[in-house]
């Protein structure tokens, strides 16, 4: 079973969130001698690659149709 469009939704809203939120702190001056514990560009990088799984996900549910793939399956 699919996962419905609300999910969906709220999933890719937080994704953009983390990533806006991500930028803001990558922006932000560098203190010498306090390095961040996960670098924000990396954060940043994964909320990206989520909210490119949900955009498909959506465009699936949204066309009826769901990705398939080149192998068909």
């Amino acid at each position: 079973m699919p996962m419905p469009m609300t999910p969906t939704l709220i999933i890719l809203g937080i994704s953009f969130l983390v990533i806006a939120l991500a930028w803001w702190k990558d922006r932000q001056p560098y203190e010498p001698g306090n390095p961040p514990l996960i670098s924000p560009a990396m954060i940043m990088y994964v909320a990206v690659i989520i909210s490119i799984l949900m955009a498909a996900h959506l465009v699936g549910l949204l066309t009826g149709n769901q990705f398939a793939g080149r192998a068909g399956f």
